[in-house]
């Protein structure tokens, strides 16, 4: 396994990073050895340290560190003085957010590590403006998010000669005054590292007692300059480190958060892993199977090397080839995988995922005889373009409480026996420019090619069916959109007529109608208190399909009516409102996680976001 740090980004700091003593992993860019690899730490270690003899002792550093602020200086707190110089002279000027690296540990448990990167979904808006005044640091900041809405403006900024915390490679930091005494208790300390980027430090801990073991926090903010070349492809500060692997053994020990694994050519089969070769708490080892279920991952990306064959198996026909249990932001890119056994005695999947939030999978290619190609549960936001699922043998797809599910550019084919997509208790379900051919869902006569739950919805456009066998496409209605067929059943070919462009007479009547329709509903809501939770659910649901269902029908309109630059500036501007759309969905079913309610309130949401932007596209584009 060869491990390289990011070759521009980040710097030999941040791959070393660690605290010493109280905790074995954290991001901090501060002295200590890697937690990225349990398998290389020392070789880790040395490689991100070549030639920087500042870190080769950090116990007799911060000792050197604390001797000379002793000696130096006539007390460790002071203002920075008129004409005098500054270790913190280079932080003048305006720093960007740019992620958040959090550690946390209970007592003398492992440590818990998580990064949020400004990209991510729900993260902070968060600034600095530094500037120096009669010798004096004057501050700006901004700290928006996680329930926390914190603004400082002019404040002074005081010189402290030691370190941030435990192992930092600088002697000083700056914080906050505070003459009023009236901000928030969570102290900010702020140092400038030799690569470039600003860390604001705060810490939390509760001291144990009786039968508590205590807690220990340490949060930190990274910022870099507002014009950091790096800012250009901010995505990419997401990984830490790059570690080249070419065996399944390598590829599971180097599983750690924050990593980019690039995978050499061949095969890598996970069931001639024997279990004493895996070190590394990210993998767990199903004893007695070929399933390594990765747990509590996050910003990973697996990819195959630049022109590389990669593919994964198992000889389990009943396990998985490739599961994750617990993530957040995993990649997976160039990868073929499927089960190495006999076509038609698989009851497990290619790919699993169970509470995975941000899967992005990208020109893979899954096959059989996997039960179905890609089998997810309890997972928000995945994203799966230019691959391919065939020769599956019960179907396609299995999705399970999913929010938010986009299929694009995507071959769907070959597969049997059972209905191909699977959908239950799950919304934003999209197929986009996929094709569908050759498979068959005639092994019972209760399946069809696309079976789904009562509440759920799914969207096929500019999709393309040919040669597929079934009895009935859908249990449920489902969206067609500017699809086309090829030998299919005469009842498909009449739904795919009906999916066609409506002209704009037909639009407005359409939008006039839904609008009276929504009247009468909501008169319903009203007037009858009788009503179940079950009903109430329902007519959320209709509530909504019915909104989705005209959107769609704008959106075929003004693609056919928009000239080719407008209908890009409205698509960027459509994609930036969909995903508003379902954190505000998020949001609102938050607080009924699990309840009945649940499917209602958020159902409601979606429909009330749909039709206000139903009616901006009516009144904006279509009226003009």
């Amino acid at each position: 396994m060869k491990k390289t740090t990011s070759s521009h980004k980040i710097s030999k700091v941040l791959a070393a990073a660690a605290l010493t003593g109280l905790l074995a992993l954290t991001v901090t860019g501060c002295g200590g050895s890697s937690g990225n690899d349990p398998d290389t730490d020392t070789n880790a270690q040395t490689e991100t340290t070549a030639g920087d003899s500042s870190q080769s002792d950090t116990s007799s550093n911060n000792t050197d560190a604390s001797s000379e602020s002793s000696a130096g200086t006539a007390s460790s707190d002071s203002a920075a003085s008129a004409g005098a110089a500054s270790p913190a002279d280079g932080l003048e000027g305006k720093w960007v957010y740019v992620y958040t690296m959090t550690t946390s540990q209970y007592g003398n448990e492992d440590p818990y590590d998580y990064v949020t990167m400004a990209t991510d979904e729900y993260a902070p808006e968060s600034f600095f403006n530094i500037r120096k005044k009669d010798g004096k640091f004057i501050a700006d900041y901004k700290f928006s998010g996680f329930e926390s809405d914190i603004k400082y403006y002019g404040n002074e900024l005081i010189m402290r000669n030691e370190p941030a915390y435990d192992g930092c490679e600088t002697s000083w930091y700056l914080e906050f005054s505070d003459p009023f005494d009236d901000l928030d208790e969570e102290s900010h300390k702020i140092t400038l590292l030799d690569d470039g980027r600003l860390f604001d430090v705060s810490e939390y801990r509760e001291e144990a007692y009786e039968d508590y073991e205590g807690y220990f926090s340490r949060t930190t903010a990274v910022y870099l300059r507002d014009d950091s070349p790096l800012l250009d492809d901010i995505e990419e500060l997401r990984y830490f480190d790059t570690v080249t692997v070419s065996n399944a053994v390598d590829l599971l020990n180097s599983i750690q958060n924050n990593r980019r694994i690039i995978c050499e050519a061949g095969k890598y089969n996970f069931s001639e892993v024997i279990p004493r070769e895996i070190d590394n708490p990210k993998v767990t080892t199903i004893y007695g199977t070929s399933k390594h279920k990765l747990t509590d991952i996050s910003n990973i990306s697996i990819e195959a090397a630049d022109g590389a064959d990669v593919e994964f198996l198992i000889n389990d026909a009943y396990e998985p080839v490739f599961a994750i249990d617990n993530g957040t932001n995993i990649k997976l890119t160039g990868i073929t995988a499927g089960h190495n056994v006999q076509p038609g005695y698989c009851s497990g999947s290619v790919l699993s995922f169970d509470y995975v939030t941000g899967l992005d999978i990208d020109n893979c290619h899954l096959y059989g005889c996997g039960t179905y190609g890609i089998e997810a549960s309890y997972s928000y936001d995945i994203n799966v373009t230019n691959s391919e699922i065939y020769e599956c043998t019960y179907g396609l797809l299995d999705l399970s409480q999913i929010g938010v599910a986009n299929f694009s550019d995507c071959v769907f084919r070959d597969s049997s026996d059972m209905s191909m997509i699977c959908v239950n208790g799950s919304y934003g379900v999209t197929f986009e420019n996929c094709i569908f051919k050759n498979n068959n869902s005639m092994s019972y006569e209760s399946c069809s090619f696309v079976e789904i739950g009562e509440y759920d919805k799914v969207t096929f456009r500019n999709c393309n069916f040919s040669a597929n066998e079934y009895y009935t496409f859908s249990n449920r209605e489902v969206t067609l959109e500017d699809c086309t067929a090829d030998n299919n059943h005469a009842g498909f070919n009449d739904l795919i007529g009906k999916s066609g462009t409506l002209s704009k007479d037909e639009l407005l009547a359409l939008y006039d109608e839904t609008l009276a329709k929504q009247k009468e509903k909501d008169d319903k809501y009203h007037s009858d208190g009788l009503l179940d939770q079950l009903t109430l659910n329902q007519m959320a649901f209709e509530d909504f399909d019915m909104w989705d269902s005209l959107i769609n029908k704008v959106w075929a309109y003004l693609k056919n009516t928009l000239s080719e630059e407008e209908m890009a500036t409205l698509t960027e501007e459509q994609q930036a409102w969909i995903k508003e759309k379902e954190a505000a969905i998020k949001d609102a079913g938050a607080d009924f996680d699990g309840g009945s309610m649940q499917p209602m309130i958020e159902y409601a949401e979606g429909a009330d976001q749909t039709q206000a932007r139903v009616k901006y596209l009516i009144d904006n584009y279509v009226r003009k």
